[in-house]
C-alpha cells in the first residue's frame, strides 16, 4: 500500500468503515449484532469483502470489449453499478 497515491486514500477510508460496520459490534445493547443489521434492519453478505486484499492487482472485462482483459486494483465493491463483486 505504500506506492496508492495519497489523492485517493478517500477510497480507502470508505473502504475500512464499511468493514467496521459489518462486523459484529459487543456494545451494550447491541446484542452482537452489527451496527449494519440494527440500522438497517438485515444482515450484510461480506463475501463480497473477504475475495480480496486492498488495491491488490485484478484481472476484469471491459464492459464495452468482453473480448479482452485488463489489468487494474482493486478499490472495493461498486454499491450502484453492475453486478455483485464488481
Amino acid at each position: 500500500m505504500n506506492n496508492y497515491p495519497i489523492r485517493r486514500w478517500n477510497y480507502c477510508f470508505e473502504f475500512a468503515t464499511i468493514i467496521k460496520s459489518v462486523i459484529t459490534s459487543i456494545k451494550v445493547g447491541m446484542n452482537h449484532w452489527t451496527t449494519f443489521k440494527v440500522v438497517m434492519g438485515y444482515i450484510l453478505d461480506i463475501l463480497e469483502l473477504t475475495l480480496y486484499f486492498w488495491y491488490q492487482w485484478i484481472w476484469f472485462w471491459n464492459p464495452t470489449d468482453f473480448q479482452t482483459q485488463k489489468l487494474g486494483r482493486w478499490r472495493g465493491v461498486a454499491n450502484n453499478v453492475g453486478s455483485g463483486y464488481t
